[in-house]
């Protein structure tokens, strides 16, 4: 289904890799609709191929740097409880 907003012609466009997921507020469709019929044009190829190829991950540097937050608080509290441990206590 289709709800144009706007004067025509309209463009649908697909196959957009890049595009980013749209909200619809679907309270604001109408309660009766006019419908009319569409006829399609021919396709156009707008952005070619290269559009459709998914881009290469990103290096995950976020995830990266919190291991290794985590890994050196490991070894921070191990180090301590090693100090810990071998000190000579005194009971009185």
């Amino acid at each position: 289904m289709f709800l144009p907003e706007g004067n025509a012609l309209y463009l649908l466009a697909y196959g957009n890799v890049s595009a980013t997921r749209a909200e619809s507020d679907f309270s604001r469709l109408p309660t009766s609709l006019d419908i009319a019929p569409a006829t399609l044009g021919s396709p156009h190829a707008l952005g070619g191929a290269s559009r459709l190829i998914a881009k290469p991950a990103q290096f995950p540097w976020t995830r990266i740097v919190l291991w290794s937050v985590l890994f050196l608080g490991v070894i921070l509290l191990a180090w301590m409880a090693y100090g810990l441990s071998k000190e000579k206590t005194t009971i009185t």
